[in-house]
């Protein structure tokens, strides 16, 4: 088995600043109470650069930054965010599993052929993580743990076999037990630094000192005990709410958290194997009150690239009722979508089914829903009746008509006879047998007829019927 390890060294903060689209140029600071004061948990790059660092006092970090922008820690929107990135990281593998340090945990063992090796791997979720916001640190080992302890002291180069791995951990620091702070004392009066001294101490003096967990812990690392992992369970619909930093009072200042949540569904629906036609979002403002703004797609996909354009073209000119407190995406819906392959024949001039759906969306999202249409059969003989406006992409029964004029007249048009002929600026010569339509007594739209198709010297085809009540020629439509 091998695993690769996700840590997110600043969690606490990224899940708190979704709506900043540029998120080191304001210094900010998560905060969590510990003891009697608050301390920084995490601080992005301005806030570094400054001087603040993680563990500081808070008054500390204002007298280093006295633009320090504070935001209080919140462990729902941290737990809310990792299972989002573990829902995420199923496109992966079906193997993963949260670990509160906070990080996700990969098995790759089965799936590393499939991407081509792990160095190929690596590289695709190095890459795929960055439009999500979150800055990470990844390794890999041969037990979770191990991965774990390797990613969070940012040794990315990581360890392909136990004793490679066990070489590693050795010069990690002891800090990675989590001892109590007696513990803590204990261990520096004895001089213990490192774990691969705490490993190489007899067990039962071990245990006696520094307890039963932490043992384990380090027989985790090392390989010398299993360490079963409960794998994340997708859910049957994606749902994700991001609380704002502060509130928001201009539609475009969403686009970022709409990028954010747009990345998170696409990873969802790969996993699930699935696409969407609709996304509902909900955008959250005082004293309960919300409003929706519905996306509909011309045909089922999982690109977050076509979803962000939407978004933003749903955002474009929109008034917000209100401030902006929080943002939730749902989307309910889910059809099966398989692996979908590019055509790299193409040309640049040379239009593909899936930017005829981005343009179907956009144009939709852009006039409103039900603006946009495309024709559809229906189950009826009379050709003037046998269709219907649908969604783009809808699919409907098949025709099982004989062939059909792509321009069909609204309303069909009387055609005089010469010579036993039907005219129509030149004489129509009839091809091949009539189609008789004899239907609609019911209805009190009678339609008695014999169609033909018909041409004329010119080479242009028609379709014309002959009225078999009135004994008289019409022109009902063109062939191309």
């Amino acid at each position: 088995m091998l695993w690769l390890a996700l840590y997110f060294p600043r969690l606490a903060l990224e899940c708190l600043s979704v709506d900043c689209s540029l998120p080191d140029a304001a210094p900010l600071a998560a905060m969590a109470t510990a003891g009697p004061r608050r301390v920084v948990l995490a601080c992005n790059g301005s806030a570094w650069q400054a001087g603040v660092r993680p563990g500081q006092g808070e008054t500390a970090a204002y007298a280093l930054c006295g633009e320090l922008r504070a935001l209080a820690r919140s462990p729902l929107a941290e737990a809310a965010a990792l299972e989002a990135l573990a829902a995420w990281g199923q496109q992966f593998t079906p193997t993963v599993a949260i670990d509160p340090a906070p990080a996700l945990l990969l098995e790759i063992g089965g799936c590393l052929q499939y991407f081509g090796g792990l160095g190929r791997l690596r590289q695709r979720v190095d890459e795929a993580l960055p439009p999500l916001g979150y800055s990470v640190v990844t390794s890999v080992a041969p037990t979770p743990r191990g991965a774990l302890w390797l990613a969070c002291c940012g040794i990315g180069q990581g360890a392909d076999d136990l004793p490679t791995l066990r070489k590693r951990l050795s010069r990690l620091p002891l800090s990675l037990l989590a001892l109590s702070d007696s513990q803590a004392r204990l261990a520096e009066t004895l001089g213990l630094a490192r774990l691969g001294q705490a490993e190489r101490l007899p067990r039962e003096g071990f245990v006696r000192r520094f307890g039963t967990s932490a043992r384990q812990a380090l027989d985790h690392a090392w390989g010398h005990m299993a360490d079963p992992r409960e794998a994340y369970t997708l859910p049957e619909r994606f749902t994700r709410r991001c609380e704002l930093a502060y509130p928001v009072e201009q539609a475009e200042a969403l686009v970022f958290v709409g990028r954010r949540l747009c990345e998170e569904l696409a990873g969802f629906l790969l996993a699930r194997g699935m696409g969407t036609q609709r996304l509902l979002w909900r955008l959250e403002h005082g004293a309960g009150d919300a409003s929706e703004l519905a996306l509909g797609l011309a045909a089922p996909s999982r690109q977050a690239a076509q979803f962000l354009t939407l978004w933003r073209e749903k955002l474009n000119g929109h008034t917000l009722a209100a401030p902006v407190l929080a943002v939730r995406l749902d989307v309910d819906a889910l059809q099966p979508l398989g692996g979908q392959s590019r055509d790299w024949l193409l040309d640049d001039g040379v239009a593909s089914v899936e930017g005829l759906d981005v343009l179907l969306g956009r144009l939709e999202n852009r006039l409103g829903e039900g603006a946009v249409a495309s024709p559809q059969c229906v189950a009826e003989h009379r050709p003037e009746q046998a269709w219907r406006d649908a969604r783009p992409g809808e699919v409907g029964p098949e025709s099982c008509y004989p062939a059909r004029p792509a321009w069909l007249l609204p309303v069909p048009v009387a055609l005089p006879e010469r010579d036993q002929r039907p005219w129509h600026d030149e004489p129509l010569q009839l091809l091949g047998r009539a189609e008789r339509i004899e239907t609609g007594w019911w209805d009190e739209a009678t339609a008695l007829r014999d169609y033909y198709l018909a041409q004329g010297a010119s080479g242009a085809r028609y379709w014309v019927y002959l009225d078999l009540k009135q004994k008289r020629w019409f022109l009902h439509g063109f062939f191309a």
